[in-house]
């Protein structure tokens, strides 16, 4: 009556990576695009005619421009340290 087959696990083949292999991944991902997302706070900062130490000392006197960089950069730098490798691996695997 019903022509709908249902494939049993162990006969279909597909892809299940190991959690070590993953996480391992995922970890080295963090670390390469964490100096990424540092890279591009230190090019921000220099665009900005600024180190590293000025853009990032800051306090309740500081200019409004200077709040907003920091919170871009520290946007970028989270991005591209957290967002971006999850997602690569989501792609990956």
């Amino acid at each position: 009556m019903n022509d709908v087959q249902v494939e049993s696990e162990n006969n279909s083949t597909y892809f299940a990576p190991k959690p070590v292999m993953v996480l391992l991944t995922m970890m080295l991902l963090i670390g390469l695009l964490a100096i990424v997302g540092n890279g591009l706070l230190m090019l921000a900062a220099s665009f900005r005619g600024m180190g590293l130490h000025e853009a990032l000392d800051i306090d309740e006197n500081s200019s409004e421009g200077s709040r907003y960089f920091v919170r871009a950069a520290l946007f970028l730098n989270h991005a591209a340290s957290f967002l971006l490798p999850a997602l690569l691996t989501l792609w990956l695997f």
